[in-house]
């Protein structure tokens, strides 16, 4: 039986917290308040492409293949990091 997300897109295999750059943690950082790419662009002083980039990146590193999924994983993870801090 496969791991699924809430969202229904496969998990990846491993339960870690994939390693990001810090860029990506800043796309996603931005993803998470509700940026849209042109948004995230201007704020990080780059094109909508280089957003894009970091976005497949993130895509692939957290196994899934839209923004809702990857906001919902990714707040999932820090609740749960948050969750085992003392």
């Amino acid at each position: 039986m496969n791991a699924r997300t809430t969202a229904g897109h496969k998990a990846p295999s491993n339960h870690a917290a994939p390693q990001l750059t810090a860029r990506e943690a800043e796309v996603l950082s931005s993803l998470m308040r509700g940026d849209e790419n042109k948004e995230i662009a201007r704020n990080l002083s780059c094109s909508v492409k280089t957003v894009e980039f970091h976005l497949s990146n993130l895509f692939r590193k957290f196994g899934v293949r839209k923004r809702t999924a990857l906001v919902a994983l990714a707040v999932e993870r820090r609740v749960r990091q948050e969750a085992r801090e003392p």
